[in-house]
Parts: C-alpha cells; sequence; structure tokens
C-alpha cells in the first residue's frame, strides 16, 4: 500500500480538523437549492461583519475616499452590503469547487462578450484577461471556463491547508494555475497563445508601481500590466460576474485599444478607469476589505491610521 505524503500526513493532524469542518459546511451549503444558499450567504456576511470591526473601518475609508460625495448613511449602507456580498461570495466560491457542469449552466443567466476570448484563443493571438478582485471571481471563472479554456495567476492563501485546497479545486477546471511569483512562466505562456487572467487591482508596495488615479485618489498601480502586454504583444479584456436573482451573469469587454501607449502613468489610469466601470456595475461585489490605499505618496499619512 502507497504510504500518504508528508502533506497529507500533515492535514490529517488534529490541528487541521477545524479546518476540515469548515470545508464539510461549505460543502453543505453548496448542495442547497441557490436561493437557500445565497441566503446563507447573507448570512455568513452578516456574522462576518459582526466579527470584523477593523474591517468594517477599512471599507468606510475606502468608500469615503472613492465616493466623498455619498451621504455617510449610504455609505455605513454600502458598507453592509459589501458584507453580505462577502458572504455570498464564499458560498458561490463553495458552488463553483463542487458545483457539476450542468448545474451551473442552469445557473448561467448569461454569458457576454465570450466571442472576443475565444477569437483570441482560436488564433492563438496572445491575450490577458484584466480581473477586478470581485467575491463571484472564483464562481465567475469557473463558469467562463466552461466555454474557453484559460488560466490564472494564484496568490499564496496565508494557511498551507487552504492554499493547497484551493489550489487543487482550482487545477481541476483551470489551464493553468501559476504561481504569482512566476512572472516568467505567465510571460511565456502568453506569448504562447495561452489565455491567462491576471488580477492588478491590489496594493503591491511602490517597488513596480506608479501612481494613478483609481475613483480620483492617487493610487499606487501596478505597472506590470502594461509592460506585460507590451513585451507580449497581448490584447487585454476585462472580466466581471454578477449575481443575478437566480444565478450569475458574466460579462466580458471587448478588447481594449489603443493599449499600451508607453506612457506608465496614462497606461495605469486607463487599467483603473476599466476596474472602475466594473465595479460600479455593482458597488458592493468588489473587495473593499484590503487595504487598496496603504502606499500613499511620498509626504501623505496612512488612511487607516485610525482603522488599526
Amino acid at each position: 500500500m502507497a504510504q500518504p505524503s508528508k502533506k497529507q500526513e500533515a492535514f490529517i493532524h488534529p490541528r487541521y480538523w477545524g479546518n476540515w469542518l469548515l470545508v464539510a459546511l461549505l460543502w453543505c451549503l453548496a448542495q442547497l437549492p441557490f436561493a437557500v444558499a445565497m441566503a446563507c450567504g447573507r448570512g455568513l456576511g452578516h456574522l462576518a461583519r459582526g466579527l470584523m470591526k477593523s474591517r468594517q473601518r477599512v471599507v468606510l475609508t475606502n468608500l469615503k475616499l472613492c465616493f466623498p460625495q455619498m451621504p455617510e448613511p449610504e455609505r455605513v449602507q454600502l458598507m453592509r452590503e459589501t458584507f453580505t456580498s462577502f458572504g455570498q461570495g464564499v458560498v458561490a466560491a463553495a458552488i463553483s469547487w463542487w458545483g457539476s457542469d450542468k448545474y451551473l449552466k442552469k445557473l448561467t443567466y448569461r454569458v457576454t462578450g465570450v466571442e472576443h476570448l475565444q477569437a483570441c484563443v482560436a488564433t492563438k493571438q496572445p491575450a490577458m484577461l484584466i480581473s477586478p478582485h470581485l467575491y463571484t471571481l472564483e464562481i465567475g471563472g469557473r463558469i467562463l471556463s466552461q466555454y474557453v479554456p484559460f488560466g490564472v495567476f494564484y496568490q499564496h492563501q496565508s494557511s498551507h491547508f487552504f492554499d493547497q485546497f484551493m489550489r487543487r479545486k482550482r487545477e481541476a477546471y483551470f489551464s493553468h494555475v501559476i504561481d504569482r511569483r512566476n512572472l516568467k512562466q505567465f510571460m511565456r505562456l502568453v506569448q504562447q497563445g495561452e489565455l491567462l487572467s491576471y488580477a492588478p487591482d491590489q496594493d503591491f508596495g511602490p517597488k513596480n508601481s506608479v501612481f494613478a488615479p483609481f475613483f480620483n485618489v492617487p493610487t499606487a498601480t501596478a505597472s506590470s500590466t502594461a509592460r506585460i502586454a507590451k513585451r507580449c504583444q497581448a490584447k487585454l479584456m476585462f472580466f466581471n460576474c454578477l449575481i443575478t436573482k437566480h444565478g450569475f451573469e458574466v460579462i466580458i469587454s471587448p478588447v481594449l485599444e489603443q493599449f499600451p501607449t508607453g506612457d506608465a502613468v496614462a497606461d495605469a489610469t486607463t487599467i483603473n478607469a476599466k476596474i472602475e466601470e466594473v465595479i460600479l456595475t455593482d458597488k458592493s461585489n468588489y473587495m473593499w476589505l484590503h487595504k487598496r490605499f496603504k502606499t500613499r505618496p511620498e509626504g501623505e499619512k496612512n488612511v487607516y491610521a485610525a482603522s488599526q
């Protein structure tokens, strides 16, 4: 009999039993009728909001910076809706991991713009799918993988258990799951005509970033998107996924024209503007829990100082 690997033995250890219990709970949620599952997701989001007081303040800080004209009561309500969307996104991710192709097609309300991706794949045209950090990113990716093969950049999780768990799940339906630190492999595959997804909308610090407006706030924005597009001669399209009453809607934008320009700030501004368009279709679906404005221009104070 084959001996279990060290990683398998480690995951049998009692310290991982709580993780397995959480996985079992997510599996159970994924078996529920869609409306019931989403109701549970809303409850999960409500629970998370109560437990994550500091993140409530982060969300409110982000919303105040991005929507300064929004009345305070509306911002508070949007903060609450953000946590609701977070909870629904967790349940939607569980559905993506355990739902059958048949079930997912039943839940797919509409897929718009996939022909833009299919045209690039058919001709081996280098292309990248730009994906903002939406709570529906996981389920949207699973749905889209039924229409066109594509790979993803993989961000390691702080938990080794969930890092391995999520990677295995993603490898089941994505053509490639690439370590974010392996940029060379990512670029090589793009140049070979493999469609890959890339999410550049987090604060990775000042290195390899430029300050470009994001909802009119100077924001550290990855300059690598334009560099990769230029070097690989890659077309860019943008991804969106919305939760509807009966399922999900996936939207792919047409190819971004006249990009890159060679001006790092102008190109980063274009990327941010397109991401804003995606966010504005459902503001609560964006990951406002992330400290997007942590890196500030020289001389500016930490905007999250009061959110700690």
